[in-house]
């Protein structure tokens, strides 16, 4: 059986009422297209599909629950694959990129001998960037997927979006007793300049990491 435009219509516009995520939704979808081909032509295209929704997915009351696995594994998927960018950045052969970006930013700082509030707003601008790429990936999201409806990623997505920004918080916050502490402990100024490096240098790979995730999404655009 292959369904008509508007018979498709009709099964888009359900599936889409019932399920909340783009991916659950299309996965559905492309098994319900897939087990309509093995139907009879003249077969009632409501009845073939409510009987692939009944012996494949166990009826209509279950696809929240087939969605909710779904969506738990990609998100768990999503989360791994953070972690691996990131932890990646830290083995060979990336980190041999990364010692001379750190050995570089040490020797400008220790160059400018700037403050500490000004390689504090230099990391907060760093911070930033995640929030940059969520406004990026929202707008090509609805040309690349044709479709605007939530994402099962868009909760791991929003946590490396807000994680930065609590730490930023976090450094505002903090930063008057911060620049005391650095002060009469000898960690920022001439030649203590290792520990901003660091940070900024892991921010820098942090950066790497959420835009490496925000590519991988994009290669299941269809």
């Amino acid at each position: 059986m292959k369904p008509t435009p508007q018979q498709t219509a009709e099964l888009t516009n359900y599936l889409k009422k019932e399920l909340k995520f783009r991916e659950s939704f299309e996965e559905i979808y492309d098994h319900i297209l897939s087990a309509l081909e093995h139907k009879a032509d003249d077969a009632n295209f409501q009845d073939t599909v409510n009987a692939i929704i009944k012996e494949d997915f166990g009826g209509h009351n279950r696809l929240p629950e087939i969605e909710k696995r779904i969506a738990t594994s990609i998100a768990d998927d999503c989360r791994r694959k953070f972690r691996g960018f990131f932890v990646d950045q830290l083995k060979a052969p990336s980190i041999f990129y990364y010692l001379p970006i750190g050995a570089a930013l040490y020797f400008i700082l220790d160059a400018l001998q700037l403050a500490p509030k000004a390689v504090q707003v230099v990391f907060v601008l760093i911070m930033f960037c995640p929030s940059f790429l969520a406004l990026f990936r929202y707008f090509k999201g609805g040309y690349a997927f044709e479709d605007r409806s939530a994402s099962a990623r868009d909760k791991v997505f929003g946590f490396t979006t807000w994680l930065p920004l609590w730490l930023t918080g976090g450094l505002i916050l903090w930063m008057p007793k911060l620049d005391v502490y650095f002060i009469a402990h000898a960690i920022w100024g001439s030649g203590s300049y290792v520990l901003p490096a660091i940070l900024l240098t892991l921010a820098m790979m942090y950066n790497v990491a959420v835009y490496k995730l925000y590519s991988d999404e994009f290669k299941f655009a269809k």
